[in-house]
């Protein structure tokens, strides 16, 4: 498997971003593709021997599709120019906390945290820090946790919440993720980027449990009955 070989597909796909350029080359994607996968497969086993919810994860749930929805964006290209994956309970489309792998020419990078696409889970991980404000900021001021969690942030914090606590910088965010941008070193194979994910997948479980634990039973609305 060679790591360089999709990153070349990718940055070549960016600067052919059209249907009939990708349907010439549609045979070397699917080949690219499946390598990545297998990748996904290997991995998956790694971090299911740090988290056993992780076991019965099957790779194509955890990977994106490279068609762009295009419906509602000014953006009319049709392909993500990358390779992306979500490894979570629940695969791509859960909202648990999980490892985020994105393989790109411009923006390579690895992510852990909440990233609340849902308004239900940015007030459950909000109520969760408020009612462990010591326990939330002590992780996140830990020496040996190099990470800041970031997202898009509120001016003030809002309305029904402490704003002399402990967190209160991190009860003003919308989500909570940490993405350290992927090196050279990294990059330099599949088994390269796998010894850095699992690495930082052990670096980010204080965060990783505290939001498990924080979103603990929530069913998103599209999946109730």
């Amino acid at each position: 498997m060679s790591i360089q070989s999709a990153l070349d597909f990718m940055g070549e796909l960016k600067l052919n971003n059209n249907r009939d350029w990708f349907q010439e080359h549609k045979s070397t994607y699917d080949k690219e593709a499946a390598e990545f996968e297998d990748f996904l497969g290997l991995l998956i086993g790694d971090l299911a021997g740090i988290d056993p919810a992780l076991i019965d994860l099957q790779p194509k749930d955890c990977m994106y599709r490279i068609y762009r929805d295009v419906r509602f964006s000014k953006d009319k290209t049709p392909y993500d120019p990358s390779f992306r994956a979500h490894i979570a309970a629940g695969g791509r489309k859960s909202v648990s906390t999980g490892l985020y792998i994105q393989l790109s020419p411009d923006d390579p990078l690895l992510g852990g945290g909440v990233h609340a696409m849902l308004p239900e889970v940015t007030r459950l991980v909000r109520d969760y820090i408020a009612a462990h404000d010591q326990e939330f900021y002590e992780i996140v001021t830990a020496p040996d946790f190099p990470f800041t969690p970031e997202g898009e942030k509120l001016k003030k914090v809002p309305a029904g919440y402490d704003e002399s606590a402990l967190s209160a910088e991190y009860l003003k965010l919308k989500s909570w993720t940490v993405m350290p941008r992927l090196t050279g070193d990294d990059l330099k194979s599949y088994d390269a980027l796998r010894k850095t994910s699992v690495h930082f997948f052990k670096q980010i479980q204080p965060l990783y449990l505290f939001f498990h634990n924080a979103l603990r039973g929530f069913v998103p609305p599209s999946s109730k009955k």
